[in-house]
């Protein structure tokens, strides 16, 4: 009962019911009904769809002028400018992908086969459903992660034969997208198997197929025919996700929805002019687009996924919608917060963020080569706002290339600096050694990892206390719940249970809320309530040479506690046999010692985890999604304890040479 109360108070009676009647018509034969699975014999295409298919040049100017802007010749500009072994680098990948080898969520290399196989996970060898009608396949299986199964079909390697081709001219790699194209619309009837079952990742297959063609239009392998399968490829999508979108608008309402209503808005402004079904997709897709700006971004310009990745996803798509579309007051001012906002969240001169909240390492169109770089998407945004940009170094110019010479837009010098989001929850303590990241405030929207009181240190660039990230959304992949439980975070775990629980894959009840309570530049004091029973204050405090976080448990019923610091480093080890001081030895070879000290004298104990099982995740970080690399876990444990009383201290121990 207590859950069901949680529930109806932190996602509202709406919501439920929303969710309730989706959940009806997946168990009914109501989608099989409203969108049938079709072989592609029935559908029918327009005249005017006919005649384009038939015109590369109405084609090619009807994307000219109806689709978003891309400047072709910036573009090749900036990839001929990259040096030698970065063109023989891009060319490689693209080689791989004709072999079947595609590079998945950014990092990770994924051998699909050759020929093809759509519904295959290269990890276990095992096939997704490829048989039944999308509404009966469930998301979670032993089959493995379904993005597996879903990452190549979004089509996301059109952009790296895009930037091979630009590199070298060579008609291979249009040839290569077009045998993808064909395999991929013969192995996968309309609203069969897996790779119809979500209309986020129908709408990313679309458009990236469209972006190919701009590019690829006037090649020969560029022919009537597969330009006849595309059109009808886009018709059924756009039908698909126009009538399922009330599952995002009403149950997800997250970066899903953004997608979804980009790809009508685009796709119906492009084709208005066929037939009454387009007018209505860009209609609804324009005032969707821009209710969920208004919606999903708090005041203070933080993201209500609360996730940088996402927040990236949506930021990229508002920022490529405002260059073809005026923008109101409302939304310019807000976007003004959430340039502020992500623009203050770059942790290093490389210009990355903390590895916040949930991700699949998504990007919609991957316009950058180092998804680690979030210049890009901050450059991206200054430009659609304020005409310049924040950053000119080259690396952070790949994105804007693509819209516009950069050549030919001035650099923004003063910065807006700001350390305490409290509406997001997001607050900095930063000196030139240090740069502290703390999660701290209400939750007002669902939370996906137990990050409350979460705290990041990076030291001279190098990330040192880390999230460690998400890894996969399946549970059945090395214990992947790890990845959003307090323990994979720098913070407080109560036990022998917390109240902050997860029904199923993606809800969690009985959200952990925390308030900051004094506010200065070099410390910060914030204090929450855990199940209603313990109460925890986290104080931070930085030096020039020290960062501290003192943490103070009081709770009316003993309880197991215990303390997590997730460290990212080369080696660690006990510095000093007799005392809880341990030395960090980071990447660079720079030092830092770690103290542990509590007024709760022989009640604790401290352990570290170096030697890691490959069939475990504890210790391993995870950057980004289905990777992972080693890392330490040095943990605080009191047992069956009323009050706790500790201090942690990182201290530079030498002299560091700078990480650039």
């Amino acid at each position: 009962m207590k859950n069901i109360l949680s529930l109806i108070r932190e996602y509202g009676i709406k919501w439920i019911f929303h969710r309730l009647v989706y959940s009806l018509k997946l168990k009914s034969n109501y989608f099989k009904w409203v969108l049938p699975i079709d072989k592609n014999e029935m559908i029918a295409l327009d005249d005017a769809l006919l005649e384009l298919s038939q015109d590369k040049n109405k084609l090619s100017k009807l994307y000219a002028e109806r689709y978003f802007p891309l400047d072709k010749a910036s573009i090749k500009a900036y990839y001929d400018a990259l040096k030698d072994s970065e063109k023989e680098n891009i060319t490689r990948i693209a080689d791989d992908i004709a072999e079947g080898q595609f590079r998945c969520f950014e990092n990770v290399i994924l051998d699909y086969g050759q020929p093809m196989n759509w519904f295959i996970n290269p990890i276990n060898s095992l096939e997704y459903d490829k048989q039944n009608h999308w509404s009966k396949i469930r998301d979670f299986s032993n089959i493995g992660d379904i993005k597996i199964g879903w990452e190549p079909s979004r089509f996301l390697f059109t952009y790296d034969l895009l930037r091979a081709y630009l590199i070298s001219g060579e008609k291979k790699y249009a040839e290569t997208f077009w045998h993808y194209f064909d395999n991929w619309y013969d192995a996968n009837p309309i609203e069969q198997g897996i790779n119809w079952k979500c209309s986020q990742e129908i709408s990313i297959r679309i458009l990236s197929i469209t972006t190919g063609i701009v590019f690829f239009l006037d090649l020969e392998s560029t022919t009537q025919e597969r330009l006849e399968k595309y059109f009808k490829l886009l018709k059924s999508s756009l039908n698909h996700v126009f009538i399922n979108r009330n599952y995002a608008i009403r149950s997800i309402k997250n970066d899903h929805t953004f997608v979804e209503s980009f790809a009508l808005y685009v796709f119906g402004k492009l084709l208005s002019h066929v037939g009454r079904e387009f007018e209505i997709y860009q209609q609804h897709g324009k005032f969707q687009f821009e209710k969920e700006i208004r919606d999903q971004f708090y005041r203070d310009g933080g993201y209500k996924q609360n996730s940088y990745n996402y927040q990236r996803i949506v930021i990229q798509l508002i920022s490529i919608y405002y260059m073809f579309n005026e923008i109101s007051e409302e939304i310019f001012e807000k976007l003004e917060q959430v340039l502020v906002f992500l623009n203050n969240s770059l942790m290093n001169s490389h210009f990355e963020v903390v590895n916040f909240g949930p991700s699949d390492s998504g990007m919609i169109f991957p316009l950058i080569r180092d998804y680690q770089n979030y210049s890009n998407c901050v450059n991206l945004l200054s430009y659609v706002l304020k005409g310049r940009l924040l950053y000119k170094d080259f690396e952070t110019l790949e994105e804007i290339s693509w819209f516009k010479d950069y050549n030919e837009i001035e650099l923004q010098k003063n910065h807006v600096s700001k350390n305490n989001f409290y509406e997001s929850g997001i607050h900095y303590l930063k000196n030139e050694s240090f740069k502290a990241f703390f999660r701290a405030g209400q939750q007002h929207h669902r939370p996906h990892h137990n990050d409350m009181f979460h705290v990041d240190l990076w030291y001279k660039g190098l990330n040192v206390l880390c999230d460690m990230g998400t890894y996969s959304y399946n549970s059945s992949y090395q214990n992947s719940k790890y990845y959003s439980s307090s323990l994979a975070h720098n913070t407080l775990t109560v036990e022998p249970t917390e109240s902050f629980k997860a029904i199923g894959n993606f809800l969690v009840i009985n959200w952990i809320h925390g308030e900051v309570i004094s506010g200065v530049p070099d410390q910060l004091v914030a204090v929450r309530k855990v199940g209603g029973e313990v109460f925890h204050q986290r104080s931070l405090r930085l030096d020039s040479r020290a960062f501290m976080i003192h943490d103070q448990v009081a709770s009316k019923i003993a309880k197991n506690y215990l303390i997590s610091y997730n460290i990212l480093a080369k080696d660690i080890y006990k510095a000093n046999p007799d005392e809880d001081v341990y030395r960090i030895i980071l990447s660079d070879g720079s030092e830092l010692d770690l103290t542990v000290e509590s007024s709760n004298r022989d009640e604790y104990k401290v352990s570290l985890r170096k030697e890691l099982d490959d069939h475990d995740s504890i210790g391993w970080f995870s950057k980004s999604y289905l990777q992972r690399e080693r890392s330490f876990a040095l943990t605080v444990e009191f047992l069956d304890r009323l009050s706790v009383d500790v201090l942690m201290n990182i201290r530079i121990v030498n002299k560091d040479k700078d990480v650039a």
